[in-house]
This record gives structure tokens, sequence and C-alpha cells, in this order.
């Protein structure tokens, strides 16, 4: 039984331990009402109202007879029969026992006050705003007939309107709290579904979409777009606008992006918030509103569902077979040194047999230690990102960029002499391995060999690492390629 323009409601939903313990503390609470009816009988002559303890008892005995009847229905899994309306005549019964009990015994102003806001109490804690006011209406008029019974009828506005506002605030400050424990315990509960669910998906940005409406409700957000970039020197383009696209603007969305990925915890721009999660492969960055309904948007929570599609982005390309994980480097998303000398191995062997060619170059960042000093652990990773996807597109298909170690990388030139080699990795060395954050170049120094048929994989690199040690020596930011 609802009405079109009040719906009293519940705050979660009837069932469950959360609902079995309001219950509960709601019996606990009214077992104080026997006492009542104990010291009435016990101390005759100090009853004020006998007609007062009979509305007690008869409401008392109501509400206990609905009450246990609840619990049944919960022990039974009825939850659909425990509906609001129904427990807010429970609370209604529960104001009337309390009221009429301090009216039994003579009780008004403060102690009068506190008797009747526990049945209120209780709709703070289980009830919606419709439900509570219902309650507070019901509690206030208790408070102005009981005060108006004691003292005169000036007084008696001034009081009851002191109490109700008194208890209405209470009231409403317990609701917020608890709404806030159940907002939390939804959140949490949304992101672990959503990562239950993210053991399911296999093609991205494709599969994404049955789980928009659950990544919502784990960030606490109503919008938001999900962006990627294929590598670090490429702009992150959206692949998931939510509910609809054009809730914001596309170049605040790319800019609120950008910022993201070059910085590890970047301030709201454009009244937008964005964090940036990075897998061997990609960027991933969710972009949401900076405030919600006049609330600040909660970032730790974008930025776990911002790790969560990173994850999920990397487990569908290793489902594609797109990337292999154990011959990857997780950082920069280059070969590691696994790959490097299977990939020397099989490419001496080939180029021997056809008579090839073969080169390779050690390649050092210059100062690099000094650059982390500077500008932090961060933006040494980004610049070691964005170097290494540089180097990979200036590469053909059949060679190779491996990361061998620290700020140390190695390329694989097949059917390349000394020369082609020289002028490749001084092409990549003119234009620097990039920029500080202060807007200062950054060079590197490097070393290339020739492979001689004679010589081992070790030996070449070795004098591919004895070159890369001589161009260093001659004031870095160099390539030196000598037999």
């Amino acid at each position: 039984m609802t009405s079109r323009r009040l719906q009293v409601r519940f705050k979660a939903e009837a069932g469950g331990p959360s609902v079995m313990r309001v219950l509960r503390a709601v019996a606990l609470l009214h077992l104080l009402l026997p006492l009542f009816v104990l010291a009435a009988v016990t101390y005759r002559p100090h009853i004020r109202s006998w007609p007062a303890l009979a509305v007690m008892a008869g409401s008392t005995l109501v509400f206990v007879l609905c009450n246990t009847r609840d619990f049944r229905r919960l022990r039974q899994g009825r939850f659909e029969e425990f509906a609001p309306w129904p427990a807010l005549v429970e609370v209604l019964l529960a104001t009337t026992a309390y009221g009429s009990a301090a009216v039994t015994v003579g009780l008004h102003g403060d102690a009068f006050l506190l008797m009747v806001c526990v049945p209120f109490l209780t709709t703070s804690v289980m009830g919606n705003p419709a439900m509570m006011t219902l309650a507070w209406v019901a509690t206030t008029t208790a408070l102005a007939v009981d005060t108006g019974l004691q003292v005169p009828a000036l007084d008696a506005v001034w009081a009851t309107a002191l109490f109700a506002a008194t208890f209405g605030m209470v009231g409403v400050v317990v609701d917020m709290i608890v709404r806030g424990a159940m907002l939390s315990s939804d959140l949490h509960g949304a992101l672990a579904n959503l990562a239950s669910q993210a053991g399911t998906l296999q093609a991205w940005p494709e599969d994404l979409l049955p789980l928009a409406s659950d990544l919502a409700a784990a960030m606490g957000v109503d919008r938001y777009v999900v962006l990627s970039a294929d590598g670090p020197d490429r702009p992150p383009t959206p692949v998931l606008w939510w509910p609809e696209p054009g809730w914001a603007l596309e170049g605040a969305v790319s800019d609120a992006a950008t910022l993201a990925l070059a910085q590890d915890n970047p301030p709201a721009t454009g009244g937008l918030e964005a964090r940036a999660q990075r897998t061997t492969t990609t960027e991933v960055v969710v972009v949401v509103p900076a405030r919600l309904r006049s609330e600040p948007v909660d970032t730790t929570l974008v930025t776990t569902a911002a790790a969560l599609l990173a994850a999920m982005h990397e487990r569908a390309l290793l489902i594609g077979g797109l990337v292999n994980l154990a011959n990857t480097d997780p950082l920069t998303g280059v070969a590691n040194r696994r790959q490097l000398f299977e990939t020397l191995q099989l490419e001496l062997a080939r180029c021997g047999r056809q008579q090839l060619p073969l080169s390779v170059a050690m390649i050092d960042l210059d100062h690099f230690k000094d650059f982390n000093d500077r500008f932090g652990h961060a933006a040494g990773d980004r610049l070691l990102r964005r170097f290494s996807h540089g180097v990979r597109t200036r590469l053909r298909a059949q060679d190779l960029v491996a990361r061998y170690g620290g700020e140390e990388f190695f390329l694989v030139l097949p059917d390349t002499s000394a020369e082609g080699a020289s002028n490749l990795v001084d092409g990549i060395r003119s234009a620097g391995a990039g920029f500080d954050p202060g807007g200062g170049r950054v060079t590197f120094s490097a070393g290339i060999a020739t492979w001689d048929p004679a010589e081992t994989v070790d030996e070449l690199v070795f004098r591919a690492d004895t070159n890369l040690y001589a161009a260093k020596s001659n004031g870095r930011d160099c390539v030196v390629s000598r037999p």
C-alpha cells in the first residue's frame, strides 16, 4: 500500500541480516515497556493516568505480536511480506506505547522527549525520508499532546517546537551516518562484483558494454568515459561513453586524460576527474565528473576501477594472443632479456644460413639516475615507456627492441649493415630520448656492433656494450660503431 506522492520505503532491501538486526534492536528496546507496567502495578499511588496505562498496554501487545510475526516471516525467508508501511505502523504503535508510558507515570519535558524519540530513531536507521517524516509527525503530535496537558498553551507550543526540532535533527544525523555506511558497503560490493565479472572479458572494448552499469555503480557515479592509448606517444581515445556520448565536451575529456597520463594524481580540470593505469601494451584512463550531486567524487574508487580495467585489457590481449607476458617487459611493453637472447640466437642462425648481415645496438639513457633524483621515479618510468615506444615506431617489422635492464635498451637489426645501423640509431639519437618535466632534452648514448660469423651471441653483445662505454667516454649523446 503506497501512495503515488508518498513512497514509504526501506533504506535497503527487506531481507538478509541487516533487517534482522534492526528488528532485534527494536525488540530489545521495547523490553523496557513491561517495566512500566510492573512499576504501575507496584506503585499504584504514582499512576497519573489509568487510561494512558491501558493505551500503553494495548499498543504494546499489538506491537509485540507484529514484531513476533516479522521475525517468523524473516526466518522463513518471506521477505516480500515485510513491507515498509506495516513497519511504519509498528513504529507508530511503539511511539504510542512510549508516549502513553510517559503519561502514565507523569513524565514530561526532557524525559518524555527521550521516551518518544526511541521509536523515531528506528525509522532513521531503516527508513527513507518519507517514513522518517511520518514518524516525526507522529512523535511531534505525541509530544504536543503531552506538553499541552501539563504546561500553559503558549509554553506548550515553544516546548513542542524546540523538542521536535531537536530530535528531528538527531534523526537526520543518524540517517546520514547510516546512509554513508550503506553507500560504502554498496560501493565495495559493486567493485567486488565487477572484479568477478571481469574474469569473463575476452574482447576489448566490446565486452565492456555489458559491464558498463556495474562499473558506474562501483565508482559511485552516473556517467563516465573510458579511454585507452596504444602507446605513450599516442593520444588516448574514448572506447566507452556511459550512459551516452556527449555528457561532457570531448576536448575537456581529452585534456583531462592527457593530464592524468602525465601526472600520478592530477587535479580536477574542466569539472572532470581523470585517473590513469597502465598495462604492458597500453594505457587506460577513466574520466568522471569532479562532483556529483554537489559532493566530490571518490577518486580512490575511480583509480581502483581504472586499475581493474587495465587488468581486463591486458587479459583480453593475452587471450587474443597479442601479447606474451612471459617475454614482455612489464614497464615498457617491449621484449625482455629472455626474448632478446632467444631472438638473437634465431637471427644469428638465419643470417648465417642466408649469408646476411646483422647488426645490434646497445642504448643507454644519459644521466638517468640524476633524472630520477630530480623528477621522481614515476617521471622516469614515463620517460622509459615513451622512449621505447618511440624507438619501436622507427623500426621495421623484423627488427626487435628489448629492455636490457634499467635504462638500457638493445636493438636487433637483421639484414642491416654497420652503416645502415649507424644511420638508423643516429637518426633516433638526433630526435632525443625525450624531454624532462621542465622541457629539457634527454639524450642517450649507443654502441653498435655488426656480427662476425665467427663470434657467439655473448661476444656480439659484449662488443656492443664496449662501444657503448666508448660513446659514454666520448661525452655521451653520440653513437660509436667499431669493429
